[in-house]
């Protein structure tokens, strides 16, 4: 039985909603990665983008079109009544168009399935998606609720590597077709970039 991979370091990222996007693909894009994903640690929290004081949103908003920057509502009930709030506070708000507020049933659904990630996770039922050596063979073992492969599958040679290493590929690459198919990786600009875990020493032997 195959057991979920430890990587060699934790995986630590967060989930931010409302970044100031304009392209409705980006947030509909990371709920399919997301769910393709669950056999990876999950975020720890899922954050509303913050305008912090001292940054470009802050310090320059018209290059990304941000208007009416204030304090968070939570300054006021803990500075004095007649403090110049605007002046003390770090952490502001700001009115932006973004696709995530033009998209709020994916943004909670993106919630949604972070929320079973972290189930999972946290009830031991962690989903698989490695490579495991047996002999001269090397399978994959995919138990993701996305899974499009029927529980293990003896790769080729050339499926192996791919799987391995992020990579260039020509758009009709017969493999690489097979693998976006069956949601093992995604493309990011042209390169190939693989979800599929597998232990160290054998990271290391296919990519010497």
């Amino acid at each position: 039985v195959a057991e979920p991979v430890k990587p060699y370091q934790e995986v630590v990222y967060f989930s931010i909603t409302s970044l100031i996007l304009r392209f409705n693909a980006t947030v509909k894009s990371s709920l399919q990665i997301i769910e393709m994903i669950h056999h990876l640690n999950p975020p720890r929290t899922v954050y509303h983008v913050s305008i912090e004081r001292f940054s470009p949103y802050f310090n320059n908003p018209e290059s990304y079109q941000i208007r009416n920057i204030r304090p968070l509502p939570g300054y006021s009930s803990v500075f004095p009544e007649n403090s110049n709030v605007q002046n003390l506070a770090f952490h502001f708000l700001g009115d932006y168009d973004c696709a995530s507020y033009r998209n709020r049933n994916i943004i909670r659904r993106i919630f949604k399935d972070i929320e079973k990630w972290q189930t999972q996770w946290q009830t031991g039922k962690i989903p698989i998606l490695t490579i495991k050596q047996i002999g001269d063979y090397f399978m994959l073992v995919d138990t993701r609720d996305v899974s499009k492969i029927s529980g293990v599958r003896i790769l080729a040679e050339n499926e192996l590597k791919m799987l391995l290493a992020p990579k260039k590929y020509p758009k009709q690459n017969e493999v690489l077709g097979w693998a976006i198919v069956n949601r093992l990786g995604v493309m990011v600009g042209d390169e190939f970039v693989p979800f599929v875990t597998a232990d160290g020493r054998l990271f290391a032997e296919l990519n010497e």
